[in-house]
């Protein structure tokens, strides 16, 4: 038995949700590192369940920050998540299956993210840039709610890239100034690195794409162009689930 010592000395293994407590990162993020191959698990159960020491752990915490600047394999990994995002809107796929799957694209194409969100605008009297969640990973419900009690009060990138249809985009938020919305929400889920793009159909807003890690890291020009192609498909999916929706009402007229 390995890990963090116990009482005969031997350290204590961590289960997946313990590790992910240590790390401070969502379980939705610690498996995806293990899928990637870049947390190794120390061993496994008979159950396929993971275990971890805490030196494999403080050494994973301890890596050095990615570049972001995407290579060879990466490259092929944003491309394909694009073409399946396409093939999802031509076979009809609903806009709710198609934010699931671009989240899941694209926190595996881009390294060294711990979260994504996908947020339609649900505007109401008095609340304009209201935002209605439709896919998020690796981003803890209590965040969520903070975000909603703050919104009005506060600026943040989710909002401000809403209201100004231009990508927010902080690389190293330790020397680069946040919005106070984005800085109050980050004493609960510390960040390092966002970009937000606005989902829109021309100087329509329609959402917004964020995705953050925890540590800092660059956004390379690469990765920028694939985060704005995938807020694209996502407008198209937007309007197509409009189209969709006003279809019964236009036959029955």
């Amino acid at each position: 038995m390995r890990g963090g010592a116990s009482a005969d000395g031997e350290e204590r293994l961590l289960g997946a949700q313990a590790a992910a407590r240590y790390l401070g990162i969502h379980r939705s993020t610690l498996h995806l590192a293990v899928r990637r191959g870049a947390l190794v698990p120390d061993e496994r159960t008979p159950g396929g369940h993971l275990r971890f020491t805490r030196v494999t752990l403080d050494t994973y915490r301890e890596r050095p920050a990615r570049d972001g600047a995407l290579g060879e394999e990466a490259q092929g990994r944003a491309m394909r998540a694009l073409g399946a995002l396409a093939r999802r809107l031509l076979a009809g796929d609903g806009l709710a299956r198609v934010a699931d799957a671009a989240a899941d694209d694209l926190l595996d194409a881009l390294p060294g993210l711990d979260m994504c969100l996908i947020a339609l605008l649900d505007p109401r009297p008095g609340d304009p840039h209201g935002l209605r969640v439709l896919a998020e990973r690796g981003m803890p419900p209590q965040v969520i709610e903070e975000f909603r009690r703050l919104r009005r009060t506060f600026r943040f990138a989710v909002t401000t890239a809403v209201r100004t249809l231009e990508a927010e985009v902080r690389e190293d938020a330790e020397i680069e100034p946040l919005h106070t919305g984005t800085r109050h929400v980050s004493r609960l889920w510390r960040v390092g690195a966002y970009a937000a793009y606005p989902i829109a159909a021309g100087d329509r807003p329609l959402g917004t794409l964020l995705c953050a890690s925890h540590r800092p890291r660059r956004f390379s020009p690469a990765e920028r162009a694939f985060l704005q192609a995938l807020a694209d498909l996502l407008a198209l999916a937007v309007r197509l689930d409009a189209l969709r929706r006003a279809a019964p009402v236009a036959s029955g007229q």
